[in-house]
């Protein structure tokens, strides 16, 4: 298999190298002595024995009596990965990085694999991922892209259930993505400790949103990348996948191991994947499911229902109305699904729980997002942090404004208001997949937007942070442990000042199913993409679609 991304090449193919034997225990037939002579160039013999099954893809060099993988360097020009690491060995399985250059200045070399497979059994074989640095690997230090973190962090003794089941299911790793500091929300103006990754789409200067900013704008310039791995807890992947215009999966709560990954608020936590062929998506999220839990993949028999929420649609953007309309009738067509357009608001009014008293939806939800999710990244996520550092250094570790807010706030929520809040959220989900989605008469599909499309340049200071309620819609799948898929349906042109010219930004619908119809949901989408003959894959670069 010769790629135009790979290091093989023809000359690889000249000759033929035996291992653990020598020319004196092994005889041909004839036939096979003539096979080999037509085939080859030449034909080698080495006692060597350690030629592991990794080692086995792709070109190799023989010198000096030892086997070498030949890998390819690529410059990481968007910047954004923390580390390029070596290639992963069965038999060695603690992570080493590699401090490799590329030929731009400050840019790291990632060294890239062959594509070619070891063997048709193994379901990633021959794809390529990158892993958002909020994973443990073994033998690394984990950053946080925090410099105090990973000051403190100590090398990991495991690796981390998601990426071990992704290498042991065939895929290459290559290297540890950037993420907003100590996964928060950080835009560039904000990062202090290391620079944040550019965002190959539009003029090459817009924010690449956050947190997982290094796995999407990576799947979003670098051809020889196939997918990445990053988080979610409040929009963590969805933002990223809308902004740097790739495909995005988020599994249902309980789905995929979270061992192994750094947590924010466990109850909302979940890995995410980026690529840009939504082919992908299912390929690599059949290998992830914890092995109590199974992934729904076959198509039930109620009646399809697609849900619009009128509290978050319209949004100000004209243009990406008219894309997300058209792809909501498109669906809509596909499945012959009837389309729900209601206020949450309003639904609530009439069938609102008794715990809830006459409180409004809004206000019924208020205080739950910093209550629970505030309290738990002080005093549980980042609490053995800021005191094993406070206690090492006599002085607290560096974190951005935003941290700094957040644990404020969250210092100041006693454990009552936070069981309070989950009490609360719970409740909510209870009642919106009964009343919203009717998941016990229909098939849902909730269609949510993730943001407004518009400018944003990564060298404009961000507006203040205001509080969050329970009610914003980045965390209605997160609280019900739903998954979702975001979607690449268009493009909106833009004047740049950067560039002086015309470009176009990304413009993505966030599709939630219910609770464990994850593998369903991405046929689903997928199968409405090819029946519609609307693109399946994006391109690297400024522009999604040729």
């Amino acid at each position: 298999m010769l790629e135009t991304d790979s290091p093989l090449d023809s000359s690889f193919t000249d000759g033929l190298l035996f291992t653990g034997v020598t020319a004196s225990e092994v005889e041909f037939q004839k036939e096979a002595q003539d096979a080999l002579q037509q085939r080859h160039r030449w034909t080698m013999f080495s006692r060597q024995q350690e030629f592991e099954r990794d080692n086995a893809q792709g070109p190799h060099l023989y010198y000096d009596g030892a086997i070498w993988q030949v890998l390819r360097i690529y410059d990481d020009y968007t910047g954004s990965f923390m580390a390029a690491l070596a290639p992963y060995s069965l038999t060695r399985p603690a992570f080493q990085t590699l401090n490799l250059l590329g030929s731009r200045y400050q840019a790291l070399g990632i060294a890239v694999p062959a594509r070619t497979p070891f063997t048709d059994s193994q379901p990633l074989q021959g794809l390529r991922f990158a892993v958002k640095d909020a994973y443990r690997l073994r033998g690394l230090k984990t950053s946080l892209c925090n410099a105090a973190y990973l000051d403190m962090s100590s090398p990991a003794e495991k690796t981390a259930t998601i990426v071990q089941n992704t290498l042991d299911a065939g895929a290459r790793i290559v290297g540890m993505t950037k993420l907003s500091s100590m996964i928060g929300r950080e835009e560039p103006t904000e990062a202090v400790d290391y620079h944040a990754p550019f965002n190959p789409r539009g003029d090459g200067y817009q924010s690449p949103a956050g947190s997982s900013s290094g796995s999407a704008a990576a799947v979003a310039a670098y051809d020889w990348l196939d997918f990445a791995i990053g988080t979610d807890t409040t929009g963590s992947a969805r933002r990223p996948a809308l902004v740097n215009g790739v495909f995005q999966m988020r599994p249902s709560y309980d789905a995929a191991s979270l061992a192994g990954i750094v947590p924010v608020f466990t109850p909302w936590d979940a890995p995410a994947l980026f690529a840009r062929d939504v082919k992908i998506l299912k390929r690599v999220v059949s290998t992830w499911p914890n092995q109590e839990t199974s992934l729904a993949c076959t198509r039930s028999h109620k009646s399809p229902l697609i849900i619009y929420p009128l509290e978050y649609f319209p949004l100000e953007n004209t243009h990406q109305m008219r894309l997300i309309d058209a792809f909501l009738a498109d669906l809509a067509n596909v499945l012959g699904a009837h389309i729900r357009k209601f206020s949450i608001a309003s639904l609530w009014e009439e069938t609102r729980p008794d715990v809830a008293g006459g409180q409004s939806v809004q206000d019924y939800l208020s205080n739950t997002f910093v209550n629970a999710n505030f309290h738990d990244y002080y005093y549980n996520s980042t609490f053995e942090f800021r005191t094993t550092y406070e206690e090492r250094y006599r002085k607290t570790p560096y974190v951005i404004p935003f941290i700094k807010w957040k644990w404020d706030l969250g210092k100041s929520v006693t454990r009552a208001q936070r069981d309070e809040a989950m009490h609360r959220l719970e409740v909510y989900k209870q009642w919106f997949l009964r009343f919203a989605m009717k998941q016990d008469e229909n098939e849902a599909f909730l269609i949510m937007p993730i943001s407004n499309v518009a400018v944003n340049y990564r060298d404009i200071q961000p507006a203040p942070v205001t509080r969050p309620t329970g009610f914003d819609p980045l965390i209605l799948s997160p609280i019900l442990g739903a998954p979702d898929v975001v979607v690449p349906i268009g493009e909106y042109e833009y004047d740049s000042r950067v560039s002086g010219r015309r470009e176009f930004l990304p413009v993505s619908v966030d599709v939630v199913g219910l609770p464990g119809s994850d593998l369903h949901l991405i046929d689903t989408i997928q199968n409405c993409l090819e029946t519609l003959k609307r693109p399946t894959v994006v391109r690297t670069g400024s522009r999604l679609f040729e």
